[in-house]
């Protein structure tokens, strides 16, 4: 066995055979604001693998991702319900996870849009005003050239609802500890320990783990427990949002609906986003963008008067909610301390435009989760959980620089000027350049697919690099590469099969021949010596343009760790970067 592991190995094996108290119950009686704090004798250390804090569907997604994988998992959540949209879809990349995760298919059943719905995004003054500009299928709804998968609109509480339920009847090894806050996080040379309280009968106790991630949001108490803080720009603007449902607006908007509808108005800076999913009826989410503390008041004395100016005519409706947000450009300074990470919004806060922050937040746990099981297993080295931070620190920095531009860019009432819905040959002309701007400066919100699918982990310590040029990608264009550091390109067999759905949950040998030759013999038996999972994937010729070699090493999140022509003088070696036991060599 390498070095470096072995403690993390003896805990997991001591863990395996704890006593399962996760799952133990709880006394939850009343408790008054003066109350003391106690602490069970009979449940003063609980234990647990994992401990994640959040239960909102960044740490769900990855409790199921380490539940499927039979690790002892632990999920501690004090959240609040709320009916507001939050964050309201899944993109191809994020598909491609929950396909790798065996979610795809639960989510896509839930995809609240009316069948035949379009899923534009629509510029336009009004609802049965003038159409300026119309995104059609954007944010990456169909890529079919670049993935397998399609985005889905899903809303944030219906995502947690589904995986949730799916973990409850399928995944035993995950505990879930609802009206729990935790108070205090340490921690020791073999282990962390959380202090948290039961937020109903003020039952105090301690649990002891092996690694604790948290994905409790943007007031993360386990950032502030190591240390780390958010660095950037915080507060930019307060905007409000209203969820209603009026059933008729279909039937009288006469401009096509889509997923979203900006209103270029003086009446009103607002944007209108669908959804299903409140009390089984069509509801809408009105966002006024760039609000003051006086707008907000006004708007929640009379919501109602809000949402007829920005839909320019009078229908039934009823207002469900109205909440304050605020936009924020912040990226934390550090990622993990020790045995603790953070991944989601407590990494990173940003705004929703172009639907940024719930798809990077599952792209940190589709990163972390694969790590962390192969470091507890004992295949994998510490370099595994190193690589965490210089992966996915660099992505939620270009994450959040285009989500903040996409918010500068352009509110919808930016979009206004005199004369805008006037009639005849002056009103075209005025119309015809407000929409050469809207293109300009909103399609790389709306279509971002070099944003989506471009990320590279170049620069990390588990991936080996060829001695070819970096091309920054953009965030429009998607060229695909096999470089290293690069998500693996989509591709489809004669079979029809996707060459993702191939992917194991270890390292991945593809290689250019329909049987296993003597080299790839040669890694297999390198991995099975040093106890790494590695499966052989054989991949038509017809590829080998666009995968760049004959032979590469692709890790389970589709990311090309290594790749050549030839095969390594040592596969050990290679296999032993990868799998993070050693660290990556310098190519010149």
């Amino acid at each position: 066995m390498w070095s470096g592991r072995d403690a993390t190995r003896q805990l997991y094996l001591r863990q395996r055979q704890w006593p399962a108290q996760a799952g133990a119950s709880v006394s939850r009686g009343p408790v008054s604001a003066n109350s003391k704090r106690t602490v069970s004798k009979d449940m003063q250390r609980q234990r647990g693998n994992i401990v994640i804090v959040g239960g909102g569907p960044v740490g769900i997604c990855l409790a199921y991702d380490l539940g499927r994988r039979g690790l002892d998992c632990i999920v501690i959540d004090d959240a609040k319900p709320t009916l507001q949209r939050k964050a309201g879809s899944c993109n191809i990349r994020t598909m491609e996870h929950l396909r790798r995760f065996g979610l795809a298919e639960d989510v896509a059943e839930a995809f609240p849009i009316m069948p035949g719905h379009n899923l534009d995004i629509v510029f336009a003054t009004g609802f049965s005003g003038y159409e300026l500009q119309r995104f059609r299928n954007a944010l990456g709804w169909a890529h079919t050239e670049f993935s397998a998968e399609m985005t889905q609109m899903v809303p944030q509480r219906t995502l947690q609802r589904v995986i949730r339920r799916k973990i409850e009847k399928r995944l035993p090894s995950v505990t879930f500890l609802d009206n729990t806050s935790v108070k205090h996080v340490s921690q020791h040379d073999e282990y962390a320990v959380l202090e948290v309280m039961d937020t109903v009968s003020g039952e105090v106790r301690e649990i002891e783990c092996a690694y604790v991630i948290g994905c409790d949001g943007g007031t993360s108490l386990v950032r502030k427990e190591i240390g780390s803080e958010l660095v950037g720009e915080g507060g930019l603007a307060s905007n409000t949002r209203i969820l209603f449902s009026a059933p008729s607006l279909y039937l009288k908007a006469t401009i096509p609906i889509g997923q979203q509808f900006w209103i270029a108005s003086d009446k009103v800076n607002a944007s209108f986003a669908w959804g299903r999913g409140y009390q089984d009826n069509d509801w809408i989410s009105m966002t006024i963008w760039k609000t003051n503390e006086d707008l907000e008041r006004k708007i929640r004395e009379n919501p109602e008067a809000y949402i007829t100016a920005g839909i320019g005519f009078e229908i039934p409706l009823e207002v469900i909610s109205v909440d304050v947000w605020k936009t924020h450009n912040l990226v934390a300074d550090r990622w993990r301390s020790g045995r603790v990470f953070l991944a989601g919004d407590a990494a990173h806060l940003h705004p929703p435009t172009g639907g940024l922050g719930l798809n990077t937040g599952i792209g940190d746990v589709a990163d972390l989760g694969w790590k962390i099981a192969a470091v507890v297993q004992g295949w994998g080295g510490t370099a595994l959980l190193d690589s965490y931070e210089a992966e996915r620190r660099s992505t939620a920095l270009r994450v959040v620089r285009q989500a903040n531009h996409n918010y500068k860019s352009g509110s919808p009432g930016d979009y206004y000027v005199p004369g805008i819905d006037l009639e005849g040959p002056e009103g075209d002309a005025i119309r015809a350049r407000i929409k050469n701007r809207i293109i300009a400066e909103k399609e790389d919100e709306f279509y971002s697919p070099g944003l989506v699918l471009g990320t590279s982990y170049e620069t990390s310590p588990i991936i080996v690099p060829d001695g070819t040029p970096f091309v920054p990608p953009s965030t429009i264009n998607y060229s695909p590469s096999a470089r290293p550091g690069n998500r693996l390109p989509h591709s489809v067999d004669h079979e029809g099969t996707p060459i993702f759905r191939k992917i194991t949950e270890g390292i991945n040998l593809l290689f250019f021949a329909e049987e296993p030759n003597a080299n790839v013999q040669r890694a297999l038996e390198a991995a099975g010596r040093s106890g790494i999972p590695l499966k052989a994937i054989s991949v038509e010729p017809r590829f080998a343009e666009l995968y760049g070699a004959a032979y590469l090493l692709v890790r389970p999140d589709h990311h090309v760790a290594w790749r050549a022509n030839e095969p390594p003088d040592a596969w050990h070696d290679i296999l032993a970067t990868v799998s993070g036991n050693l660290p990556a060599p310098i190519v010149p």
